[in-house]
């Protein structure tokens, strides 16, 4: 695949931190662990993987080299550098990488439901998807010829590696009897050198790797599951802040700035279509990023300053201010969290945050939508039989950018396509009105419910109608100045 292209598709699942994992019993140790194992590098290489992807086949085996993934990872792109040397630890990193990546798994919550006597009693567990099905790895000798590990003649100078990391992983998988072998270093006399009590391994020149059939579901866009399913077109760009937040500190880096890139790139804060603005308590996203000790993120305990609350705020304003300064975030970000002025619309300390417009990628909803639009543009413009005839006025349509003298206002369906257009929740768009309806009478009026009452369609109040006309006329505008 060429290394030029500007964006390619990353798995939503593979993305996503388990965000409904918040707040029941085992999830947050799940987190942790889940942490341990993707740190920023392996998670700049994961991204590395999809890049390298053959988007024409992403079922089938991919083969890449560990010079191919450092160089996308540690050289600014855009750089004319030629041929750059890379210390041999970068490789030993690398494969670890890929090591922990084959062995490990996304944690989802399932809901379970059992039997009380009559009674469906329902429960959530936490679930395993594994990221790599099948994972390869491929050396040379000196004329370029590929070396056969599985032969017994190399018996003294290999180690399977499979399953050697101790990270989750499900042990349901169809390559349980294929051993993975790696290359040992060994002295003269054919005996393995020993470092800390292990094997040395030897870097391959090109690691094989194959994405699990859920994996694969969500890169083609045909998912069995509906939460965190589809695909993201992440920008190359990417890389390059990656690498910044990983030199920060003289080098030790940041990684919870990194945790809370990941987090806002890939909208798992966000519920419905890609959106510039995050809204989260502050303990839910302690939570997220995996913080020891977030406090309790119960709805009544939210305002409580528990957990090593101090420490936590002072560890993600410092985030914050990472991806400001990298463009990612916009200065009206807050930095420290606060408390709504009305306690009746939010109930406790929460974070504010505001992406730029840049890293609010394209998923796969919209280019689906996007085909289907194009399509219709297509037929539209197919002649017909009474393209010569002048066209006839449907005056049963309400007018698309109504004057406010017009006395025709927007109706539910139009209020409806407006919000998906710019991807609001029907809940988050409710909270943009100070005296509007519910989301509840909202949703009665989008899908014009016929009112008990008054036996006709629901509608809105008269103080909301003029912004309702302003924000069917122009709703990326109007949300633009709300939400500024």
């Amino acid at each position: 695949m060429s290394k030029s292209k500007d964006a390619f598709p990353v798995s939503r699942r593979a993305m996503n931190t388990p965000t409904e994992l918040v707040g029941i019993g085992e999830g947050q140790a799940v987190i942790a662990d889940w942490y341990r194992v993707m740190t920023p590098f392996t998670k700049a290489i994961q991204y590395g993987l999809f890049y390298f992807t053959d988007r024409r086949d992403p079922a089938d085996w991919q083969e890449v080299s560990g010079r191919q993934l450092i160089e996308l990872i540690k050289v600014a792109r855009g750089m004319e550098e030629e041929a750059p040397t890379f210390s041999p630890r970068y490789y030993q990193e690398c494969f670890r990488s890929l090591e922990r990546l084959f062995n490990a798994a996304v944690p989802f919550r399932k809901k379970i439901v059992r039997m009380e006597g009559r009674k469906k009693k329902p429960e959530w567990k936490v679930g395993m998807v594994r990221i790599l099905q099948g994972f390869y790895l491929t050396y040379r000798d000196d004329d370029g010829n590929v070396i056969d590990l599985s032969d017994d003649d190399f018996k003294e100078y290999r180690m399977d590696v499979k399953d050697r990391y101790e990270g989750q992983r499900p042990t349901n998988r169809d390559s349980a009897a294929n051993p993975v072998y790696a290359m040992i270093k060994t002295d003269k006399d054919g005996n393995a050198i020993m470092k800390d009590g292990k094997k040395i391994i030897i870097p391959p020149d090109a690691y094989g790797f194959r994405w699990s059939t859920d994996i694969v579901d969500d890169l083609t866009d045909s998912s069995r599951y509906g939460k965190g399913s589809g695909y993201v077109m992440m920008e190359a760009e990417a890389f390059n802040v990656l690498k910044r937040l990983q030199e920060l500190n003289n080098g030790r880096g940041n990684p919870t700035a990194c945790r809370l890139f990941d987090a806002v790139i890939s909208d798992i804060m966000t519920k419905g279509e890609p959106r510039q603005v995050i809204e989260k308590p502050a303990k839910v996203v302690f939570s997220l990023l995996g913080f020891p000790k977030p406090g309790s993120t119960k709805k009544g305990e939210l305002e409580k300053q528990d957990g090593e609350w101090s420490r936590n705020v002072e560890r993600l304003a410092k985030a914050i201010n990472a991806l400001k300064a990298e463009g990612v975030l916009l200065e009206s970000s807050t930095e420290y969290p606060f408390l709504d002025p009305n306690k009746n619309r939010r109930k406790g300390y929460y974070y504010r945050l505001k992406k730029a417009k840049e890293w609010t990628f394209q998923t796969s909803t919209i280019i689906e939508e996007d085909l289907v639009e194009a399509e219709a543009e297509v037929i539209a413009e197919e002649p017909t039989a009474k393209d010569d005839a002048p066209p006839v006025p449907d005056l049963t349509q309400t007018t698309l950018f109504p004057t406010d003298d017009d006395g025709i206002l927007p109706t539910g369906p139009e209020i409806k396509a407006a919000r998906e257009k710019v991807g609001l929740t029907i809940r988050d768009f409710a909270k943009l009105f100070d005296d509007g309806p519910s989301y509840a009478k909202w949703s009665n009026i989008e899908t014009e419910k016929i009112a008990k009452r008054t036996g006709k369609p629901a509608t809105y109040p008269a103080s909301v109608n003029d912004q309702i006309k302003a924000f069917v006329a122009d709703p990326e505008g109007w949300l633009e100045i709300r939400t500024s």
